[in-house]
């Protein structure tokens, strides 16, 4: 599968990711002040995702507003045999921890709702270094 060129890689752990240096992974914190200033968990999606549907399945109302581009890249869940699933309705980016916090997951589905939830040993997502 070539979606790596689209989409970007995909880890398994938090632990998996080095950033550049002088870069992080963005923490909980961070990711909950992009979701607040977007309009919070409600209608951050809108504001966050990638407009069109050339990449989000039908109907897909973002406006991309903040011009932070979330792609629909889908998951791979370890728990069902690395099963992959949601090309092109969801995606999920790790959260650093913080505070001896657990590890964090940041969600978008199809719609304009984003959950962040704290992570579980089969999942794995996407990252963004800040």
């Amino acid at each position: 599968m070539d979606n790596y060129k689209t989409y970007g890689l995909i880890y398994g752990s938090v632990l998996d990711i080095s950033c550049p240096q002088g870069w992080h992974v963005a923490t909980v914190e961070e990711w909950l002040q992009l979701v607040n200033y977007s309009g919070g968990v409600q209608n951050a999606g809108r504001l966050l995702k990638s407009k069109g549907t050339d990449l989000w399945a039908a109907p897909n109302e973002a406006t991309n507003e903040t011009n932070f581009s979330v792609l629909p890249e889908g998951n791979l869940s370890r728990f069902q045999f690395y099963d992959y699933s949601g090309l092109g309705t969801a995606t999920s980016f790790w959260a650093a921890s913080t505070n001896y916090k657990p590890v964090s997951i940041l969600s978008f589905w199809d719609d304009d709702f984003v959950s962040i939830e704290d992570a579980r040993y089969f999942q794995t997502g996407y990252c963004r270094c800040v």
